[in-house]
């Protein structure tokens, strides 16, 4: 059975540098096609942001291995998640759970929110990447990101 997996955008997949109208200007993370090659092969890849639908939709599309993502979960998205935690009630998730690679850590507001979004409770579904900066020298992050994945679930 394969099992959903769920990658953050900004600051994992991309960094965004800025918009002009519909143009989106962002460098992308090394590694990102062949990053989506291996997580396709464990199961449909979605893309999980805290952004708007239209910042991810207008990325996805610049992105190298976008072939392989089945669909975007925006902020939006999770509104209603962040609303019942607000409000102190249990939050609906709006997707089945699965691993989760995100640049925030484990227990930090985001993580929290992703987390609850897809139903996720299990510290060992959250697989933090190293954050992306394009002025910055990418250490392999995406394939460390897979290692991990691999280590923990085989």
């Amino acid at each position: 059975m394969k099992v959903p997996l769920y990658v953050d955008l900004d600051s994992t997949l991309i960094y965004p540098l800025g918009q002009d109208g519909n143009l989106v200007y962002m460098e992308t993370r090394p590694d990102t096609e062949w990053f989506f090659q291996h997580l396709h092969s464990v199961g449909p890849i979605y893309i999980l942001t805290h952004g708007v639908r239209e910042h991810a939709s207008r990325a996805l599309p610049l992105i190298p291995g976008k072939q392989y993502v089945s669909g975007i979960i925006a902020r939006e998205d999770m509104k209603p998640v962040s609303d019942a935690m607000e409000q102190g009630r249990t939050p609906v998730p709006v997707a089945k759970p699965g691993p989760i690679f995100d640049d925030y850590g484990w227990g930090s507001w985001l993580a929290d929110l992703k987390s609850a979004a897809i139903g996720v409770r299990d510290k060992k579904l959250w697989i933090q990447v190293e954050r992306f900066d394009c002025d910055a020298p990418d250490r392999g992050g995406l394939k460390k990101a897979y290692g991990e994945l691999v280590r923990r679930f085989g």
